[in-house]
């Protein structure tokens, strides 16, 4: 795993800002050009004589190692920008600004079939920062596919370096059905593709971080490498960001290992935008907060995920969709999600622990019977359901199908309807169970309806900085459960644990 478990967790409404990688290599020294859309005439790229369109910036040629390309604040350029060239390792060729004010605004107003306001195609080394991006078309009706940013492999090999970061992404209108084979869902605001080839292509060290993605349809983020697992997308992380108000989904990952996933803000998402432009919602399928699918070995950390909403289906916070192997989904804060906490939907030997669970419409976990999950193991979660919500815990739904399920040392704290319904024979112990008791309630070695009191649950509000009433009154009293992987250091709070007999519950 390339995400490791840090000591605490941090507080805020917003997605906290993630530190990005440091450059490591040579120094090289570019070329820096100036751009201002709003200076009467086309100059020369200098700072005293900057350019005066995307058209300059076009048709430049092939931009090189080192080279940096400035926007001016406060002005806003029309069209598409697709600059040339790659950067290198330690050298990327950066997309910025200069001056005081807003951010520079690259307004596509509303480009073609499958295409972005800036795209950069089969190409390596460059970091986009720094911009206000929208894609807003004028017709009545949007019949096209499109995005705000469009990252495209299209036999283009393994590509390094590429960072998108402190970008601001809305007002983009995309088509929100399927269509002959497009996939809606690869659509929206920041998108990353590679095109289904032979295989052997993909982004390798790609960087999501620190963006602010609203207002979009229909994904907000997205990487999706068609080739997987011939080709996969290795080492990406997506990280810092704030997504909200798309119409669909909040980020999608498919086709990708080693990833990471982590210090999201991802709220309000599916068909929330008011949006004619973007046409009718039918056909769009189901949405989630967060969901990998056909990707393995990579976790989904500290995500503040809330308010997704139903749309077509689903409507989790997040989604452990068909083929994603051994994801880890820990210390995230997941509630008031109108479809539920975590789906398992065809999952494969995946783990869901430490998180912390409140007032996730349905239930706070999930399993759907047509796609069956395998090796599902959900352990040392704390769930509450008011009896407002009138939620259930654990539900399965369209049949009942899977195996090897594992439900251990969880602490559930409910007040709603009280249903369980695992999708096969679960292996149950040591959970505690305080509140209302129902129908399929696990049993189990070491179950306990003892109360551990802590100090206010339920309570949780948009940050992590609010759920200080989940740290247990007495922690010295907290009841112990069952051993668990040696790879789980710490609580959902930093607070170092020991494996083998650790707190129920995702706080000791």
């Amino acid at each position: 795993m390339i995400a490791a478990v840090t000591a605490a967790l941090i507080g805020g409404s917003a997605a906290p800002a993630v530190a990005a990688p440091a450059d490591t290599g040579a120094v090289v020294t570019g070329t820096t050009y100036y751009v201002n859309c709003a200076a009467k005439k086309n100059g020369f790229g200098t700072a005293t004589s900057p350019w005066a369109s995307l058209w300059a910036v076009n048709t430049h040629g092939r931009f090189s190692a080192g080279d940096v390309i400035r926007f001016k604040k406060g002005t806003t350029c029309t069209g598409k920008l697709t600059p040339k060239g790659s950067g290198a390792a330690g050298a990327p060729i950066t997309i910025g600004s200069y001056g005081s004010g807003a951010k520079p605004t690259i307004a596509g107003g509303g480009t073609g079939m499958e295409t972005a306001t800036i795209t950069l195609k089969n190409q390596a080394y460059w970091t986009i920062q720094d911009l206000h991006v929208t894609n807003r078309s004028k017709a009545a009706a949007t019949t096209a596919f499109r995005s705000g940013v469009l990252l495209l492999n299209d036999n283009g090999g393994y590509l390094f370096g590429m960072t998108l970061q402190r970008l601001t992404v809305d007002n983009v209108t995309s088509k929100l059905y399927y269509q002959n084979g497009h996939d809606a869902r690869d659509w929206g605001g920041i998108s990353v593709h590679t095109v289904r080839r032979g295989g052997g292509d993909g982004f390798t060290g790609l960087r999501i971080m620190n963006n602010v993605v609203s207002g979009v349809g229909r994904t907000g983020i997205v990487t999706s490498n068609r080739e997987y697992p011939n080709g996969l997308d290795l080492g990406l992380r997506i990280a810092g960001n704030t997504v909200s108000k798309s119409r669909g989904d909040g980020i999608i990952m498919r086709g990708a290992r080693n990833a990471s996933i982590d210090h999201n803000t991802v709220k309000n998402n599916s068909n929330m935008w008011p949006c004619p432009q973007c046409m009718k919602a039918r056909g769009m399928g189901a949405n989630a907060g967060i969901w990998p699918t056909w990707s393995s070995d990579s976790v989904i950390e500290k995500n503040n995920v809330y308010g997704t909403h139903v749309g077509h289906g689903d409507g989790e916070g997040i989604d452990l969709d068909i083929m994603a192997e051994r994801i880890i989904v820990q210390y995230n804060w997941v509630h008031d999600n109108d479809g539920g906490g975590v789906l398992f939907c065809g999952s494969k030997s995946s783990t869901v622990r430490f998180n912390i669970f409140e007032n996730n419409k349905k239930s706070a976990i999930a399993f759907i019977g047509t796609v069956p999950a395998k090796d599902s193991s959900v352990y040392n979660n704390t769930m509450y359901a008011a009896k407002s919500v009138n939620a259930g815990n654990v539900r399965t739904f369209n049949g009942l199908h899977g195996s090897g399920i594992k439900f251990y040392n969880n602490l559930v704290y409910n007040y709603g309807s009280a249903y369980w319904t695992f999708p096969t024979k679960v292996w149950a112990r040591s959970n505690t169970i305080v509140g209302v008791h129902g129908r399929g309630e696990p049993k189990g070695a070491g179950t306990s309806r003892t109360d551990p009191k802590l100090k206010n649950p339920g309570v949780g509000a948009t940050s992590f900085s609010s759920l200080g009433g989940y740290k247990p009154r007495y922690p010295s009293k907290m009841p112990r459960g069952i051993a668990i992987p040696a790879s789980a250091k710490v609580d959902f709070f930093g607070k170092k644990i020991d494996a083998k007999k650790p707190p129920r519950g995702a706080a000791g």
